[in-house]
C-alpha cells in the first residue's frame, strides 16, 4: 500500500496508519512511531501529535515548519502502513519492551546471588 495508490482521492487516507520514522541522520537508529493522518491537503498530509509538520504525498518526506537550516541533521519521514503490519509491529515493540524490562531486572539482581544461583543459572542457560 502507498500514497501513489490514493491518488485520485487522497481524501480516502484520513484515519489510515503510517509508521513515522525520526531521528538524526549521523545516528543509524531511528525512532519510530505509528500514527494516524489526521488532515489531507492537495500536496500531502499532516499526522497526529505533530500538527505544525507537513508531509509531501511524493517524497514522503516533511516540509515546511523546521525545515532547511533549522532542521540541519534530522530526518523525518512517514510510510503508509497496513493494518496487518501495524498489528504486527505494535506486538514486537511490546515484546521487546517486555523483554527489555526482564533483562534490565535480571541484572539488578544479579549482584545478590550466591555462587550456587549463579551456577544453576549457568546451567539452565546451557
Amino acid at each position: 500500500m502507498e500514497f501513489k495508490d490514493f491518488e485520485n482521492d487522497y481524501q480516502k487516507l484520513l484515519g489510515l496508519s503510517v509508521l513515522y520514522e525520526c531521528g538524526m541522520s549521523y545516528d543509524k537508529k531511528l525512532s519510530q512511531y505509528i500514527k494516524q493522518i489526521e488532515k489531507v491537503t492537495k500536496r500531502g498530509f499532516r499526522i497526529t501529535t505533530l500538527p505544525n509538520i507537513l508531509f509531501s504525498f511524493s517524497g514522503n518526506d516533511r516540509s515546511g515548519y523546521m525545515k532547511g537550516r533549522m532542521g540541519m541533521g534530522r530526518i523525518s519521514h512517514c510510510r503508509l502502513i497496513s493494518e496487518d503490519e501495524r498489528r504486527e509491529l505494535a506486538l514486537s515493540w511490546t515484546e521487546e519492551k517486555a523483554a527489555k524490562l526482564i533483562r534490565e531486572d535480571l541484572f539488578i539482581k544479579i549482584n545478590t546471588l550466591t555462587l550456587k544461583q549463579l551456577q544453576q543459572i549457568q546451567d539452565i542457560i546451557k
